[in-house]
This record gives C-alpha cells, structure tokens and sequence, in this order.
C-alpha cells in the first residue's frame, strides 16, 4: 500500500470515528506516547490529520480535533512544520496499526491540547480564546436565546434498545456504512450531539437553528409549515411556554439514530426543551426521542450551552482529503 493510499484509510477511519464512536477505532484504555518527526500535515475538518515518522522509520497516521476546536484552543497551522521533531500523545489503535487519536502533543517543552474535548478528559488545562476574550468584555447580556451558544461538555444520554436495534449496531460497519465517509451529515437527533457552538435566529414565521457542525441549519416553525417534505432534519414545530422554546421534530428520514449504527424508524419523534436560565447566560437542553420500532421506552438527551460573548459561528466546510 502506498503513503498516500495509507494517508486515505486512515482519514475515512477519522471520519468515521468522530466523537463518541471514537472507541470503536482507538482504545483509550491504553493511551502511548510516541515521538518522531513531522512529515504532512491534512488541515481538513472533521478531524485535522499529521502523518509522523518515529526513528525506526516507521510512518504513523494521527488524528486530532477538527480546526475549529483546534483553533478556538490557539493552535493553527502555522505553529507545526514539516520536520519538527514532536511528540503525541493519546489512543492506538486497536487493529495494531500505526495510527493514533492524539489528545496532547509535546513541542519544545510545550505540551499542546490537540483534541480539546479529549483532552479535557483526562485533566489536562485546556484554553479557550473566546472564553478568555469574553471575561474581558462587560456588556449587557440579551434577554432573549437569539444568541451564539457554547458547550464545554457532551450530552448526557439514556438510551434504551430492543433485541432488533442491538442487532442492527452489531451487523453496523463504521468503514463502509457510515455517512460521514462521504461527507454527509447527520439528522436529527443525532445531529444535535456534537461540542460546537450554536445560534438561534428569530423569523415571523420560523426559527432557524444554526449548527457549526456540518454547517448545518434546522428550520422550527412557529406557523404551520408551508408545502415542504420530509428530510433528515424532520419537520420541526416550535411554541413558546413562557420563555421556554418547546419543539416537536416528526418525519425525519435520517436512518440512524447516533454514529454507532443504531437504527432510527419512521414513527420516530423527537420532543426538546430550549430552557435559559434567569440570567440568560445558560440554556438548558433536554431532548425525548420516541423511537418504538427500537426502543423499549424513550431516550433522553440533558445537556446545556453557555453564552460566550465574543464566540462564533465558524465555517466547517467537510473535507475528506486534501
């Protein structure tokens, strides 16, 4: 196999693992450290890419956080070169290949987080520019969800399969069936579980909810939706309860449920709760999806956003190879 043919594989494997399902790839049971000199580096999203050749000659193929965490934490592409001698830090493999997910990366005596949200797991002090930048500004904070969003932790999930939904992450093949090999992006609910930041964008007649993540825009109708078809954003009505935003996402064509295969049926609805809190620097999430085709009673997603003042929505623009 070829450099570049091995530089590909690896890539789609980066692709294919993102976020949670990063365990199905790596085994963060038994993190390594390994040195050796930089020899490209594959600045893309979703995950940026280094390819390293240890003393013994052997090439291995690191992953690390998207560019946009990347660069929220002060890390660009201008800070690594080709020929830098460097260290990583993080998950092998599990096939026993030479290929890592890389949480830290150690140059001149200056250890860098380059999976943020990895990183962040196992203690290590990670930077967040437009965290740091806001504590500088004082103005008055919008009374209102119109805002940018930021969340510093995952959703916490409860999730209940039957035997046919268990069966069909089982025969789940993350190297050949998984859409984000291709670039394609997942619906709802699935898409609604990813670190990045997101805004809210007030309409007469809708809401448009802007994901960073695949730059994706979920359209919530406070009227009754005009002529459109089912997607795999699903049909998405919104009402207010006080100052809650309350929204109910039916018709979603979306086949999966999250990245680990599970499958999501046709009947499925997804109930979710938009709640600030009093001071409007908190918003409060909790999400019950439906899914009887296969799950013995409801999951639920519970998480929040923070307001960070002078964060943004950044482009994300998927690339699959350079």
């Amino acid at each position: 196999m070829y450099w570049y043919q091995v530089i590909i594989f690896f890539c789609m494997i980066a692709s294919a693992h993102a976020h949670h399902a990063i365990d199905v790839a790596y085994d963060r049971s038994s993190l390594i450290e390994i040195h050796g000199t930089i020899i490209s580096t594959f600045w893309r999203n979703p995950h940026v890419v280094f390819e390293l050749e240890t003393e013994n000659n052997e090439i291995w193929i690191i992953e690390s956080g998207s560019i946009n965490s990347l660069n929220r934490a002060g890390f660009t592409n201008e800070l690594l070169a080709n020929g830098d001698s460097v260290s990583f830090f993080g998950a092998p493999a599990r096939n026993g290949g030479h290929a890592m997910a890389a949480f830290t990366l150690v140059i001149d005596d200056q250890t860098v987080p380059i999976w943020p949200q990895r990183a962040i797991e196992i203690g290590i002090n990670v930077r967040d520019l437009a965290r740091e930048e806001s504590n500088r500004v004082s103005s008055e904070i919008a009374k209102n969800i119109f805002k940018v969003w930021s969340r510093s932790q995952r959703l916490t999930k409860d999730i209940f399969l039957n035997p046919s939904a268990l069966s069909s992450r089982e025969a789940w093949d993350p190297l050949i069936d998984d859409p984000a090999l291709n670039c394609i992006p997942p619906g709802m609910p699935s898409m609604m579980d990813n670190p990045y930041p997101i805004a809210f964008f007030e309409g007469e007649q809708f809401l448009t909810l802007r994901l960073e993540e695949w730059d994706a825009d979920r359209i919530i109708w406070l009227q009754e939706p005009e002529a459109i078809t089912s997607n795999i954003h699903g049909v998405s009505k919104g009402q207010w309860v006080a100052n809650n935003l309350v929204v109910t996402t039916t018709d979603i064509t979306y086949p999966f449920f999250d990245d680990l295969g599970t499958p999501l049926g046709p009947d499925a609805r997804v109930i979710e709760s938009f709640r600030p809190s009093s001071d409007y620097t908190a918003l409060y999430y909790q999400a019950v999806i439906y899914n009887p085709e296969y799950f013995t009673e409801p999951a639920v997603f519970k998480g929040q956003w923070e307001y960070v003042e002078t964060e943004s929505i950044k482009p994300f623009e998927c690339t699959l190879r350079n």
